[in-house]
């Protein structure tokens, strides 16, 4: 068991949350239950055993578990767009893919209180943020490096001060000079996942 155990946030990706977690316990890269690798996406819903050790281990519940992943979209998205391995719609995240990744909200990160990553961004057909109606970036403004949590390399804690900085780097991430650019369908097709309608 784990000493701190944050909640999760509103919209907040799994990984982003496990990531938090990790920090907020010591951990440079989010821990994983024995045996357990880095290989897949873990914003997909986790297998039987893991589940039960993030329950045992930080006292999360079974729902909050699947409220943030993938798999819980919209009552289904999988179900109806094929139950693809790696849909095509999902932008991947791995550590291997350096400079690539899916997107983030400056904006977001910049206004929350402890900055987090949404589930949102890891969706391909969402180019601009559903709060903010401006264009998503796809890395660090300075490096250009992936800043997903779940694809950050094994690096110093210092540079890794909160989801507002480059693990990478350690530039902000929140200082971009985003404009808006509503892409039309960004909104309502998340909030169309988000309620299953």
């Amino acid at each position: 068991m784990f000493m701190i155990r944050p909640p999760p946030l509103p919209g907040e990706s799994l990984s982003s949350w496990r990531q938090r977690a990790g920090l907020a316990n010591g951990f440079i890269r989010f821990p994983l239950q024995v045996g357990a690798r880095y290989s897949r996406d873990f914003d997909r819903l986790p297998p039987e055993c893991e589940s039960h050790w993030l329950v045992d281990s930080f006292r999360i519940s079974n729902d909050d578990i699947g409220r943030m992943t993938i798999d819980c979209l919209g009552g289904g998205l999988f179900t109806h767009f094929g139950k693809l391995k790696k849909p095509r719609w999902l932008i991947p995240v791995g550590a291997r893919i350096a400079g690539h990744g899916s997107a983030y909200c400056p904006r977001c990160l910049e206004e929350d209180l402890e900055p987090y990553f949404r589930l949102s961004w890891r969706l391909a057909f969402v180019c601009s943020c559903p709060v903010h109606d401006c264009g998503l970036v796809e890395g660090c403004p300075e490096c250009g490096a992936s800043v997903w949590p779940s694809a950050l390399r094994i690096m110093p804690v210092k540079q890794l001060r909160s989801f507002a900085h480059c693990a990478a780097c350690g530039a902000m991430l929140t200082g971009c000079n985003i404009k808006t650019q509503t892409d039309g369908y960004s909104r309502s097709l998340w909030q169309a996942l988000v309620t299953g309608r």
